[in-house]
């Protein structure tokens, strides 16, 4: 009894003290709830200061990703660019730097005779002072057009960037990831303005990682396409901002804005076009929606509607006469014909030949060989932009009827004008692929649209939603790989990856063959030398080697359909007659050439032909020695025998063969020509490097084309051609000789 009334009394003790700790947990509980009131209010009150701490967050996230590449810019590579065309923008910020404007002189040119005059200052009557670049489309050059790109390169080093680059050429191979940093705070911006900061930093999230736009964004890539897409972006945004407040401050600076993209971008006649499309849906949309009411004096309406707005049409009409009239000034009145940009837009075909070619020879367009210029698929376009913002776009017209209108319909106008702007992206991504970088832009827009509705949604009250919508975005950009490019091929890695991966694999474009070849053409040639190759190299002869260049990266489609005939020819007096029209003092080959010999012949026949590679697949030893075996295509193959003290070749298409006239290969340092006795030989040649794993097959007239000849042959068999260097056998050079 004794010890049950203690347990008792220890029972009531305890309960009593439980009932205390319970009365102060309570206490405490109260105050844990005053706290997380207290933190709550703090979140609510201090919304913007958290919306901008993650904006910096992503700046800097978009800065990181796009200077990654600089790690590689050591050693040669110190002062070198990720491609051949930001060579061209370097040589113009150089010159504007060194004197003041874009060409490396000024001359007096006539348009009636075609042709440069006698130079004075002023020009005589019937001529123009022009900006000459004498580099470009040697020997005779061509106008250098005043674009901002150069100068805000030059002047923004000269008078800041000397600070923390060591050079020009640094500076510029930072301005493209400095614009596209730019870039992505002018999307936070657009988006946020129009349908709030979680759409906006949606938007800016998924336009910072966009992988085709992130390639063209980084540092090396000093291309136009960084410094486009920021113009786009922020002349769009002050557009809306001065037509949505009806602000002629805003009005000026969009069309600032529009100016100097024009400046930038030939095609810029898109944003002027996009403009007039918002203004023409918001003028029919506000008449219509009175009209339908049953006012239906349409004059009174029309009337009615100006006396109200006035003010956003007068700032429409700022922004697109001041844009207009800053090209205009600069460039000349053809760069604003609007009318004729959306003629263009609507054909955006490239045609195969070109008209009015000197000679009445057909001379095929350039841009046929250029992949970007070439239409894509639908399933290409994706590939390219990646499934996930595709998704999220799609998300956009699923979530419309779940609240989504409900919140978008004040802005409808804003929405037309975004709609129009993706159709329009995705209708010329199909006819070219380069544009696939612009739509990068609107799909980014409906796509943050999308998460940042689906953000706000997110609710304590309702967490099981609220996870179940994290999850889905988290695992849209983290972990949904993107769709092969082909059906049925291997699937991507997700849209966070690949963009993360582009960024990190760019890098310079020259190896040390190719800045040895340019630093003797620069150090060692007269400075009245001109080169010639294929296109691509030439910006980087004329940036680096300093020497005028027959064709480059801005191509003139009669310069190089004469260098397309001059490498595919088999007769060198024509070749020669065709370098002689540029006056070239060295003509060059170089390895890559071998792979685009598809499209050299393409350019200068019609008929694209490439060079067959082939490589070992089997050995069979045999009682005389040891047969090779090279698959060529389908069942054809080659045969090479191998005895010791003889090789031959023949040529195997099922059950039929035939013997190769030629075989050349090189053992121990020395080349050999075996020509087979055979009076029925098939007159081709196999041609074998020194370890017989790889060979290539020539038929005759690849054999004896000038490409050949030069490249692999040294000019042996030339009479015109002197090979004068060669930079570890990838890059060979020859004097031409005329005499």
């Amino acid at each position: 009894m004794c010890m049950a009334n203690e347990g008792e009394d220890s029972m009531s003790f305890s309960f009593e003290k439980l009932k205390g700790k319970f009365k102060r947990d309570k206490d405490s509980g109260d105050e844990m709830a005053l706290d997380l009131s207290k933190a709550g209010s703090w979140l609510k009150n201090h919304k913007k200061v958290i919306i901008y701490l993650l904006l910096f967050a992503l700046l800097l996230f978009s800065g990181w990703l796009r200077f990654a590449p600089e790690e590689k810019y050591t050693g040669i590579h110190e002062n070198s660019l990720s491609a051949m065309d930001p060579y061209w923008h370097y040589r113009h910020a150089k010159n504007v730097y060194d004197h003041g404007y874009v060409g490396d002189t000024k001359i007096c040119y006539s348009e009636v005779l075609g042709e440069e005059v006698e130079f004075s200052d002023p020009c005589p009557n019937g001529a123009t002072l022009y900006a000459w670049d004498t580099m470009h489309d040697a020997p005779e050059g061509g106008r250098a057009y005043q674009e901002f790109y150069p100068y805000f390169s030059a002047y923004s080093y000269k008078y800041f960037g000397r600070i923390f680059a060591p050079s020009l050429l640094v500076w510029h191979r930072w301005t493209p990831a400095m614009f596209g940093v730019l870039a992505v705070l002018g999307m936070f911006l657009l988006v946020k303005q129009l349908f709030g900061p979680y759409a906006g930093l949606s938007a800016g999230f998924l336009f910072s990682l966009a992988p085709s736009f992130i390639t063209r964004s980084v540092s090396g890539f000093a291309d136009s396409d960084a410094i486009v897409a920021f113009f786009t972006v922020f002349t769009f945004y002050l557009f809306l901002k001065a037509w949505d407040n009806s602000s002629y401050i805003y009005g000026i600076a969009g069309g600032i804005c529009l100016g100097l993209f024009g400046l930038t971008w030939t095609a810029y006649t898109f944003v002027p076009i996009l403009m007039i499309g918002l203004v023409g849906f918001y003028f029919i949309y506000q008449i219509g929606v009175k009209f339908i009411s049953g006012s239906r004096n349409l004059l009174n309406l029309v009337k009615e509607h100006f006396q109200t707005n006035w003010k956003k049409y007068i700032v429409f009409a700022i922004v697109l006469v001041l844009g207009l009239s800053i090209v205009g000034i600069s460039r000349g009145m053809a760069h604003v014909n609007i009318l004729s940009s959306i003629t263009a837009g609507t054909q955006l075909k490239v045609s195969e030949v070109l008209v009015d070619a000197p000679g009445g020879e057909e001379v095929r367009n350039v841009y046929k060989t250029v992949s970007e210029m070439n239409p894509a698929s639908l399933r290409q376009i994706i590939n390219r932009l990646h499934i996930a913002p595709v998704l999220l776009t799609l998300s956009f017209l699923a979530l419309l009827p779940l609240g989504l209108w409900k919140k978008l319909k004040g802005n409808l106008s804003h929405l037309a004008f975004f709609t129009l702007w993706l159709a329009a992206s995705v209708y010329m991504s199909l006819k070219a692929t380069r544009f696939v970088t612009m739509l990068a832009l609107p799909l980014c827009i409906f796509a943050g649209i999308s998460i940042g509705f689906a953000v706000s949604k997110i609710k304590a009250k309702k967490p099981i939603v609220s996870i179940i919508t994290i999850l889905i975005v988290l695992l849209l950009i983290f972990a949904v790989p993107n769709i092969s490019i082909e059906p049925g091929g291997q699937s991507g890695i997700s849209y966070y990856k690949t963009g993360k991966l582009s960024a990190l694999q760019s890098g310079p474009s020259l190896g040390q063959n190719w800045f040895d070849f340019l630093y003797w053409a620069r150090d060692s040639t007269p400075t009245d030398s001109i080169f010639a190759s294929w296109w691509d190299p030439g910006h980087a002869m004329t940036a680096i080697g300093e020497r005028p260049a027959v064709a480059d990266g801005s191509q003139n489609g009669y310069h190089v359909h004469d260098l397309a005939i001059a490498f595919t020819t088999t007769d060198e007096a024509i070749a020669v007659e065709r370098l002689k029209k540029y006056e070239v003092s060295y003509f060059y080959t170089s390895t890559d050439l071998i792979s685009k010999y598809g499209a050299i012949s393409f350019l200068a026949s019609g008929q694209g032909q490439g060079y067959s590679f082939l490589s070992l697949s089997e050995a069979k030893n045999i009682a005389s020695g040891q047969v090779l075996i090279y698959p060529l295509q389908g069942d054809t193959q080659i045969l090479l025998t191998l005895s010791e003290n003889s090789i031959s070749a023949s040529i195997r298409q099922g059950y039929q063969s035939q013997t190769i006239k030629r075989i050349y290969y090189s053992q121990e340092g020395n080349n050999y020509l075996v020509d087979s006795p055979d009076e029925n030989a098939y007159d081709a040649m196999l041609y074998l490097d020194p370890t017989f794993r790889n060979a290539i097959f020539f038929p005759e007239h690849l054999e004896n084309n000038m490409l050949t000849q030069l490249h692999f042959f040294n000019g042996e068999n030339l009479d015109h051609f002197e090979l004068v260097q060669d930079f570890g056998g990838e890059i060979k050079v020859f004097k031409v000789n005329y005499d």
